[in-house]
């Protein structure tokens, strides 16, 4: 499954490096159900967030999912916001469950 989203950062990165940008990825490989539990999960994302937030400005920052993913970015970026942090320039969640957001 993980070489499904590699693939996909793989693509968008070519994409977007062909129209003169060069992008950074972070793909954080949180824990997952049912061995951790979903605070758990996101207490590290907030976390590896608030870390790049210090080096990246929120401007240039995406926060994307697909799936429970797509949830996973809507939480992020409530949870950045609760938490004071700089909000990421765009929320991108993918998914039959977001597409009429």
């Amino acid at each position: 499954m993980l070489n499904k989203y590699l693939t996909a950062i793989a693509v968008v990165s070519a994409a977007i490096f062909c129209c003169g940008c060069s992008p950074s990825f972070v793909a954080p490989n949180y824990p997952l159900l049912p061995l951790h539990t979903a605070t758990e999960a996101h207490r590290l994302v907030l976390g590896l967030y608030a870390d790049l937030v210090s080096r990246v400005p929120g401007r240039r920052i995406v926060v994307a999912g697909d799936s429970a993913g797509g949830g996973f970015a809507l939480a992020l970026a409530l949870e950045a916001r609760d938490a004071g942090l700089p909000l990421p320039a765009r929320v991108a969640p993918d998914g039959y469950l977001f597409r009429d957001l």
